[in-house]
């Protein structure tokens, strides 16, 4: 099987808050699965339609700043978890770029 992921995962395990832009969806508790620089998969009991547009909001750490950022919905798969159903949800960053160097560019 052909690997056709542009960019190297991080696992990650971190919680997260997701807001639907595109809807009047409340405010939905999710994990994220693992990173890349492209974006990331997160774990959600509630589905979405690939193309949704979500804000999240995470710490990378117990006392960092909240991070937040805008992902488009890139795939979705249904997993079961005991009698329930969870959906691993990939997601692709909106306006993010990619630096180099040691220094974040301002």
């Amino acid at each position: 099987m052909q690997n056709r992921r542009s960019y190297v995962r991080v696992p990650a395990g971190v919680d997260a808050t997701c807001d639907v832009l595109s809807g009047d969806a409340e405010q939905q508790a999710a994990t994220a699965r693992n990173f890349s620089v492209g974006g990331l998969c997160l774990v959600m009991q509630e589905r979405h339609e690939v193309g949704d547009v979500l804000k999240l909001a995470f710490r990378l750490g117990e006392k960092a700043e909240i991070v937040a950022v805008l992902g488009r919905v890139a795939w979705v798969e249904e997993f079961r978890v005991g009698s329930g159903v969870s959906y691993d949800t990939g997601l692709s960053f909106l306006g993010a770029s990619k630096h180099s160097g040691d220094e974040p560019s301002a």
